[in-house]
């Protein structure tokens, strides 16, 4: 596919995103790209937010005042995260990319302990922990994606993303905690991955802690949306 077409679909395709998430959902990226207290916000008002935020981030004056497609914002992130991407994936498959990076970084980090209730996790929603456990480690899961399925897809993807907010000190993690989550991060889990998350907002600067976290919260609910659709 055309670099330009894949960059134009990227916008579009965050458009009809946000337009299908629930307001709790939607709280934190608000939070994240106007500030708290901002209040509610359209979803073509988000959007816009979001591309100029991220516009800026990426030397927007070099860019002439352009405002950039979501896949750019996408791509700058990985860049500041030493994540490795293709000029062909879309911007899904980088948001895999990143939040798995994450992931294999703070699962290396914990110690066996820590790593039991999320194991259990995976466990109850039919993965295979050891395995997943294993490319964790191997730093591949990746490439195993399609194997372990999307539950587990959707479940490393909001983990992180529940993360990144507790890490920015977000205060609209209702649509998290509601989904039984939030007990994991209340402790040393919560800890670890907080410090993964530290290691890519410092390497990142400080412009980037309002991408970053928009990016992952967007990668979850991409992820929660196929998993909705797949479970239908």
């Amino acid at each position: 596919m055309e670099p330009s077409i894949l960059l134009h679909q990227s916008t579009k395709k965050l458009e009809d995103l946000l337009k299908h998430s629930t307001t709790e959902d939607l709280a934190l990226l608000i939070e994240y790209n106007f500030g708290p207290g901002a209040g509610p916000k359209t979803s073509e008002e988000l959007l816009a937010q979001i591309r100029y935020n991220g516009s800026n981030d990426i030397a927007r004056m070099v860019r002439g005042g352009a405002v950039v497609d979501y896949l750019t914002i996408v791509r700058d992130v990985a860049k500041k995260m030493d994540v490795e991407w293709s000029r062909e994936e879309s911007a899904e498959e980088i948001e895999k990319r990143i939040f798995i990076n994450i992931f294999e970084r703070a699962w290396k980090a914990m110690s066996d302990q820590e790593r039991e209730p999320i194991k259990k996790f995976f466990e109850d929603h039919g993965a295979d922990a050891q395995n997943i456990s294993k490319l964790l480690i191997e730093g591949t899961l990746f490439d195993f994606l399609p194997t372990v399925g999307y539950l587990v897809t959707w479940n490393i993807a909001r983990i992180v993303a529940l993360a990144s907010a507790r890490e920015v000190g977000a205060g609209a993690l209702t649509g998290f905690f509601s989904e039984g989550i939030g007990a994991l991060f209340i402790g040393p889990i919560g800890l670890v991955l907080g410090v993964a998350l530290t290691a890519a907002f410092d390497i990142a600067g400080p412009a980037y802690r309002k991408t970053i976290p928009t990016v992952l919260q967007i990668a979850y609910l991409r992820q929660k949306s196929e998993a909705a659709k797949k479970a239908t």
